[in-house]
């Protein structure tokens, strides 16, 4: 009886760490918001969302993180935490700056377009993936960031 116990509780057990692993399991949504953003722009603050899909790829634009329900969701990046918390140590950018208050909300603006269904949004993985590694690689975060919130706006029709 013992047995049975030991090998259907870590059967348990695994199932439900490998579930965490892959992100099917949703996280508390304090833990969605950037440590660095919340409190000056928490993330999701004031938005509203077409449905609970646009909300789960939001959070996954700032978290890297799949939740339950994202089908063809991969880890990683892009994550938007990461990339400011990269932005704050290589430009030493201090809490309550100008310019991180500008890049959490460039990635609230980006973010929640990139998290619409791709039939209707106009910012996608690809923009992604050139615009973040632009603002990493930017010797002056000023011109690479007022860069990518002019993209952000003409995307966006404003």
């Amino acid at each position: 009886m013992r047995h049975k116990f030991l090998s259907g509780g870590l059967f348990l057990l695994f199932g439900l760490l490998l579930s965490v692993a892959i992100g099917a399991v949703p996280h508390p949504a304090a833990s969605q918001e950037s440590a660095t953003c919340k409190g000056r722009l928490a993330p999701a603050n004031g938005l509203s969302f077409q449905d609970g899909t646009h909300k789960k790829w939001y959070f996954r634009f700032w978290t890297g993180r799949c939740t339950s329900g994202l089908i063809f969701c991969f880890p990683g990046e892009p994550s938007w935490n990461e990339g400011v918390l990269r932005l704050v140590r290589k430009h030493g950018l201090q809490d309550g700056s100008e310019q991180l208050t500008r890049l959490c909300l460039v990635g609230r603006r980006m973010g929640h377009e990139w998290a619409r269904d791709n039939s209707i949004r106009t910012i996608h993985t690809a923009d992604l993936e050139v615009w973040m590694p632009e603002l990493d690689n930017a010797a002056n975060l000023e011109v690479a960031l007022r860069k990518l919130e002019r993209r952000v706006a003409a995307r966006l029709g404003n």
